[in-house]
């Protein structure tokens, strides 16, 4: 029911110290968001790392690790491929190629990469593991254990819905994460980011991509000697703020900010208080 899906969500809530953050009514939200995807094919049974991932997703401050730009997959057998075909004829069977292309936006910077691998999967775990591994360079520890796919809706043929379930593990945890979509390589692609991310949020390995960035700007004339300074980028608080001259400000002169702002500095606001 209903009510036992949102104790079972407030639980994990509360299990994963976000009590502060996230209350009933979005417990509510989560519980109907969780119904949404298993109409789509999800099922978080099995896959409690990307279920943390929507609590995670919930929250009002949350900010993804790093975002997909695009992802294209080539599966070929023309180049070294199939016995005796393409221009390897050579009476002998060489492997499909498969390769993938990953762009992924990690702050203001897009990494655009790409990789082989023995599979269109492999392929994708290894281009994004090149895309994201400069931020985030303990993630070489995680490795793909098992890999899973189910057929939701049978009797649509090759236009039916599939559900993957990829395993992970490093030196310490084994998780699993889901993917689902009329697309075998979407749906793993779902399940395969679900998976560097929890990681990512698991061992708290964000501090990599929190740099200080530099921008010019100047205050307006404050009302007085005191000078809080409160700045938003579209919406987003400014996390940390310093001066980049000793002392305080002057009325009505211009100050250079070093500002902290998950990189975003676009559109910077800063009023007075």
């Amino acid at each position: 029911s209903e009510l036992s899906g949102r104790s079972n969500v407030l639980r994990r809530i509360h299990d994963m110290g976000l009590d502060a953050n996230l209350d009933d009514a979005d417990a509510r939200w989560i519980v109907q968001h969780v119904k949404d995807q298993e109409a789509k094919g999800f099922s978080y049974e099995g896959a409690h790392a990307s279920f943390d991932l929507v609590l995670r997703r919930a929250l009002p401050n949350y900010e993804a690790p790093y975002e997909l730009v695009d992802f294209m997959v080539i599966v070929e057998n023309r180049r070294r491929s199939s016995f005796g075909t393409g221009w390897r004829k050579d009476g002998a069977e060489h492997p499909m190629l498969s390769e993938a292309t990953v762009k992924v936006r990690i702050g203001d910077e897009v990494q655009h990469t790409a990789a082989e691998g023995d599979g269109p999967v492999g392929a994708l775990d290894q281009a994004l593991r090149k895309a994201i591994i400069g931020a985030y360079p303990a993630i070489s520890a995680v490795r793909l254990t098992d890999y899973k796919v189910r057929v939701v809706n049978e009797g649509a043929g090759t236009g039916a819905v599939v559900r993957v379930v990829i395993e992970s593990a490093d030196d310490r945890d084994v998780w699993n994460t889901v993917g689902a979509s009329q697309n075998i390589l979407e749906a793993s692609w779902l399940a395969l980011t679900d998976s560097f991310e929890w990681w990512v949020f698991r061992n708290g390995v964000v501090q990599s991509r929190w740099r200080w960035l530099r921008r010019s700007c100047v205050l307006p004339s404050p009302r007085g000697n005191r000078c809080p300074v409160v700045g938003a980028v579209e919406g987003k608080t400014v996390e940390r703020l310093s001066f980049v001259q000793p002392g305080p400000p002057l009325v009505g002169s211009p100050v250079r900010l070093t500002v902290g702002l998950n990189n975003q500095l676009s559109n910077l606001c800063v009023t007075i208080n």
